[in-house]
């Protein structure tokens, strides 16, 4: 007798509708690898804008003397390496929080959203900055963001390319998509980051 799946006037195969099921996950997963790429493509170009720019917004006078000098915060080079620093310092404790935290239940769509809403708050106070508090609350933020999603990104590139491994029915040893997948991120984010200081001058 022949394993059915009985609908009103249908009659599906249980093997194909497995193997219809392995393909819609397959394509769920890299349609969501796509966009992770293009997020690392655009942080990467983000990045190199602001701190190809973050020195003379911040160094340069806030009234200058020469109409077609840019206006600035005022600020002196001990700020601007303060600015640089808490990016940083940003990075280490999120990146240290989040390994802790995706190893709980939570889910990563959710870590990642609450990055996302870090990310736009940092550039949200950065952009509208008008005193240097701004500017080191908006890099903090930033900062935040880069060093969680950074390890989110890594987490869930390797459990997916091993679950769609599985599926596919590789052997183990001589898969590529993991290694594929961390490739084309190091690859685009590389490429914003070059194309970030062009994207300012023109």
């Amino acid at each position: 007798m022949q394993d059915c799946l009985q609908l009103p006037g249908k009659c599906f195969d249980i093997a194909s509708c497995v193997r219809e099921n392995d393909n819609d996950e397959v394509r769920r997963y890299r349609r969501n690898w796509i966009v992770l790429h293009t997020t690392t493509f655009l942080m990467g170009t983000t990045f190199s804008i602001v701190l190809s720019s973050q020195h003379q917004f911040i160094t340069n006078p806030r009234y200058p003397e020469d109409p077609n000098e840019d206006a600035g915060l005022g600020e002196n080079e001990v700020f601007y390496s303060l600015t640089i620093g808490i990016f940083s310092i940003g990075e280490l404790i999120s990146s240290l929080v989040v390994s802790v935290l995706s190893s709980w239940h939570i889910k990563m769509k959710h870590l990642m959203l609450f990055g996302l809403l870090l990310l736009a708050s940092g550039g949200w106070f950065y952009a509208l900055a008008q005193y240097g508090w701004m500017v080191l609350v908006g890099r903090f933020l930033q900062g935040l963001h880069l060093g969680g999603q950074s390890v989110l990104m890594r987490v869930y590139f390797g459990e997916t390319s091993n679950t769609v491994r599985d599926i596919l029915r590789q052997d183990p040893e001589k898969s590529q998509i993991k290694n594929t997948n961390f490739m084309i991120t190091f690859i685009l984010g590389t490429v914003g980051m070059a194309l970030g200081p062009g994207i300012l001058l023109t």
